[in-house]
Order: C-alpha cells, then sequence, then structure tokens
C-alpha cells in the first residue's frame, strides 16, 4: 500500500495530488462597521457586523511538474477563484464600511486575488520514494531551504505540506504535522487530538498546536517572528507583515478566538466559537490523505495613535477586517472508494485471502501429490503385477484350504475311532 501511495507519474496516487477534484471553497467573512461616527469622533469601541459568506470556488491544480532523482518533485499551483451567488448571502459587489486604509485594503485584495491564475511559488516535495517520514512535506522554496520572510529558525523553516498529503502517522508515530501556505506567512504546526470518522473512514482529528501564537516571552520559539521588537504582539495574533508589502497586518483566528481577552475588549460584535472558528484537519492515518479541512483565518490592521491624515482619529487597536475560511468538505466518489479499498477494505480482507490462498495451495498440493503417486504406482506394468501376486495367493489359499480340509478329516476319523470297535473287531 505504501508503495503505491509514493508519488510517480501515471500512478493514483499522482492523479489525485496533480488534480485532486475535490470541491474547495474560499468563503469570506468582512467585518462591516456600523458606528463609523462615533467610533472616527467620540472615541466609541467599533461596533461590528459580520457579513458573509461570500463564497468562491477554487478550481485547483499542479502545472510545470519536473521529478528528480533524489526522491523529490518540483511544481507550481494553478489556481482559480469563481463567484458562486448562490451561496453567497449578497452580491459580489455589496459595499462595506471599513477604516479608511488605502494601504492595507491593496495589500489584502493583492494578496487576495493573486490567487487567479499560476502562483508565481515554486516548490519541491519529497516524494515518498527516500522514505516516507518527510512524505509531502517541501525539500525547496523557489530554490531555497527556508522561508525568506524571516531571518532565524524555527521561523524560516519550510518542513511542512502543501496540503495534498502528510506523513503517514501510522507509520510516524508522531502527533504532529505541518503545513505551509504563502498566506500564513509561516509553516503551522497541527497536532493530533483524537481519532474521528469522516464518511465512514477513520481518521485523525488535528488542531493547531496550543502555542502558536503565544508570545516569544512565553513561548521562546516565536520569538523570531517578532524581530527587532522589544515586545511581541499579545497571544492570539502573528504579524505576516513581510508578506503583506510591509503592511501592519496581523494574523489571528476568527473573532480573536483563543487570543488575549483584551483583543476581543477592545471591540464589539465578536464571538468567538469553536465549532465556527477553529481551523482543522482531518487526515487518514495509513495514506497521510486529509479526508477533510478547513483553514480559518483573520486579518487585522494593527492601527497606532497618531498624526498621520489616514489614520487621525484612530486610537490604537488590532482592527479587525475580515476573516477567511478555506477548505475541503466531501471527497469526491472515486476519491472515497480508492481511500476505502486501501484503508479498510484491503487490510479486512487481506487476512483472509491470505489463508484461503493457504488453503487452496495446500488442497493442489495433495492433488498434485495423489495424481504423482498414481502414475508411479498405478501403471499399466504394476497393475498387472499385482493381478499376477493376487492370482498366485488365491491359488495358495485354495491349496491351502483344500490341504486343512484333508487333515481335518482324517482327525475326524481318527477321533471316531472308539475302544470298543477295537475289542470287537478282536473278538
Amino acid at each position: 500500500m505504501v508503495k503505491n501511495l509514493r508519488l510517480w507519474n501515471g500512478t493514483l496516487s499522482y492523479h489525485y495530488w496533480q488534480k485532486p477534484g475535490v470541491l474547495r471553497l474560499t468563503k469570506v467573512f468582512i467585518f462591516n462597521v456600523t458606528n463609523p461616527d462615533g467610533f472616527m469622533h467620540n472615541n466609541e469601541k467599533p461596533q461590528l457586523s459580520e457579513v458573509g459568506p461570500f463564497v468562491y470556488r477554487e478550481d485547483m491544480q499542479k502545472v510545470n511538474i519536473e521529478f528528480h532523482d533524489n526522491g523529490t518533485v518540483t511544481f507550481q499551483h494553478y489556481k482559480i477563484l469563481e463567484f458562486v451567488p448562490e451561496l453567497s448571502v449578497a452580491p459580489n459587489n455589496t459595499r462595506f464600511i471599513l477604516p479608511n486604509i488605502p494601504l492595507l485594503l491593496v495589500s489584502l485584495c493583492l494578496s487576495f486575488f493573486q490567487r487567479n491564475g499560476t502562483i508565481s511559488e515554486v516548490q519541491t516535495i519529497y516524494t515518498g520514494h527516500g522514505g516516507m517520514e518527510n512524505f509531502g512535506y517541501m525539500d525547496k522554496l523557489n530554490g531555497l531551504d527556508h522561508l525568506p520572510y524571516w531571518d532565524e529558525a524555527p521561523c524560516n523553516a519550510i518542513k511542512a505540506s502543501e496540503g495534498s498529503f502528510f506523513p503517514p502517522r501510522d507509520l510516524t508515530k508522531s502527533d504532529l504535522v505541518h503545513v505551509y501556505d504563502k498566506d500564513l506567512c509561516r509553516i503551522w504546526p497541527l497536532r493530533y487530538r483524537r481519532d474521528v470518522e469522516k464518511d465512514g473512514l477513520k481518521a485523525g482529528y488535528y488542531t493547531p498546536d496550543d502555542e502558536i501564537f503565544s508570545p516569544g516571552e512565553s513561548q521562546p520559539e516565536n520569538k523570531c517572528y517578532c524581530p527587532g521588537q522589544t515586545k511581541c504582539p499579545p497571544k492570539g495574533l502573528q504579524n505576516i507583515s513581510p508578506c503583506q508589502f510591509d503592511a501592519p497586518v496581523f494574523l489571528s483566528f476568527p473573532h480573536f478566538y483563543k487570543a488575549d481577552p483584551e483583543l476581543l475588549d477592545a471591540v464589539e460584535g465578536l464571538t468567538p466559537n469553536q465549532e465556527k472558528h477553529e481551523t482543522f484537519f482531518k487526515i487518514q492515518p495509513k495514506l497521510g490523505v486529509p479526508l477533510e479541512a478547513a483553514v480559518r483565518v483573520q486579518l487585522n490592521l494593527a492601527v497606532e495613535e497618531s498624526n498621520i491624515h489616514v489614520v487621525r482619529g484612530f486610537r490604537s487597536i488590532t482592527f479587525p477586517i475580515m476573516w477567511v475560511e478555506e477548505g475541503i468538505g466531501d471527497l469526491p466518489p472515486n476519491i472515497h472508494r480508492w481511500i476505502y479499498l486501501a484503508t479498510s477494505f484491503a487490510p479486512n480482507i487481506a487476512p483472509i485471502l491470505e489463508y484461503g490462498f493457504i488453503i487452496f495451495g495446500s488442497l493442489v498440493l495433495i492433488v498434485v501429490f495423489v495424481r504423482a503417486y498414481k502414475s508411479l504406482v498405478f501403471t499399466q506394468e504394476n497393475l498387472e503385477r499385482g493381478r499376477e501376486k493376487l492370482r498366485r495367493g488365491s491359488s495358495f489359499i485354495v491349496n491351502g484350504q483344500h490341504r486343512l480340509m484333508i487333515i481335518r478329516d482324517s482327525y475326524s476319523l481318527l477321533g471316531n475311532h472308539s475302544p470298543e470297535t477295537d475289542n470287537g473287531s478282536s473278538d
């Protein structure tokens, strides 16, 4: 099974990886400011109203694919986003009231709509031919063995999956996997939480590690995400400005889920909810294939009080702009059937077939042995010899019985000869 899982041109796993055929939806939720005057002029907390989702269907495939002799493959993503009005709550041209920060809006729009077409990033991942412990993980990104956005490890690490395959947990025995996306500006550690089922298939349930957005003061490994700063952002925020034209953009979970309470207290209208706002992956443990996934992130603007015209009137605040969910829900029937046959049907039927073949093989050997024995023993010559021996044996028995009868008759005659008879004859 593992052998067939490795990526190579023409294999079943290759076709799934190259053009998955799964329904990928991107849902966008915008935070509309309902008290712009009070916020701008009366120092009120911004009152936010979530509007959405605006749903986009994403068609994705890998292009410019090149396999290498060292067990890796290089490729680029080709993505097209198409607005789906029947799944959206409003037309695509709905107007909103947002903070008047042109740089931010340009940055976010470019980040989102640059998804259409061939993505400039060139990724090189492990195919599994050199071992499954790094299966699906990146080896190079644009020819580099590290992320260019961060100066130090582990922040600049690229050992992560682009989302198609992960090292199978049944083989690695590890509770931690990593995923990468350019918009995240880093790799995310995902930790195994429990076993679940998805449409009759066994899966491991993964969520982001508890310390993923912890400040460097409490989590030293995160210190390199805030270089040159005396204090890192509060818990729940991730600086992604190096990936957003150096705009003061911070990533968080939607509605400041699992974030510092002060972030939530600075605005009104947000209600964190685990079911709605938690990122998760359901990964099949034998194959490392995601059966269902949802990456949910919120984009925030860090605004500092200033006399600059574009931000005049803003108090210092981390302002929520939008949040996005990217994910896959249901697998196509052909992919579900492939995973079921590989993980559920085959392991259960294999022992039955194994024992069946053993029994069948034993019967074949017995039949072959019996036929070989008959061919050697029951030849025409041996049969004739056997018949001759039987005839001789029968004659011997008949002759023996005849002689025995004579002896018995003689014994009977002798036995019947009494003394009185002898005396009578003497007279």
